[in-house]
């Protein structure tokens, strides 16, 4: 039996709000359509407050270079078209739950269904999840910026000095930020980076 797509019961646009220490997430109910046809399913934003000089250049970065594994990859880099809660001042990069096997549409019980209103109806806890830890990933990473920005070179801030200085110097690469995300991943009990240290040593000290 098909399960029923709960997105398209609630209201359209903005779901949750998170607060990070320098980054927040959204989650936003995109849904549109009547009652026999409509389509719903959840975006997930991850904000970054631009009117911090330090921060201003990832408005360059396209959502192509950011390899973070969240569901289908980064489609959306922009501020926001509405304004969330005040959230009209940061740069916005996002992504959806409307691919190839999740469940996008519903139609009334007057319709037939078909394959695109079949697949996963993602739950609110297992978005959450993923929301948090991407947020906690950027978290780490606009902290770096920060530990560059203000010098500290010392040797218990060196990565992250080295790694916000490869962001902001736009020279980290796909392939650097696909490799700290599984070290920070596979540190259960150590995510932030000065405890992934010595594995990152190795891929981002060249430069």
């Amino acid at each position: 039996m098909k399960t029923r797509n709960f997105w398209a019961d609630m209201p359209n646009g903005l779901f949750e709000k998170h607060d990070y220490k320098h980054c927040i997430g959204l989650i936003v109910n995109c849904c549109s359509g009547t009652s026999l046809f409509r389509v719903a399913h959840p975006n997930c934003y991850i904000g970054i407050d631009i009117t911090d000089s330090d921060f201003t250049f990832f408005k360059d970065i396209h959502y192509d270079d950011l390899c973070v594994p969240v569901h289908g990859g980064f489609t959306f880099s922009n501020t926001m078209e509405h304004d969330f809660r005040n959230c009209k001042n940061y740069w916005f990069f996002g992504w959806d739950y409307a691919h190839s096997g999740d469940c996008f549409m519903e139609y009334g019980e007057d319709r037939l269904t078909n394959e695109l209103s079949d697949g996963k109806v993602w739950q609110i806890d297992e978005i959450r999840k993923e929301l948090d830890s991407a947020c906690k990933f950027f978290d780490e990473l606009l902290i770096a910026v920060k530990v560059y920005k203000q010098g500290k070179t010392t040797k218990d801030r060196i990565c992250q000095y080295c790694i916000g200085k490869k962001l902001y110097d736009n020279k980290f690469t796909s392939e650097d930020l696909s490799n700290l995300w599984v070290c920070m991943q596979t540190k259960k009990n150590e995510k932030s980076l000065l405890k992934c240290s010595f594995e990152l040593e190795r891929l981002l000290l060249d430069g």
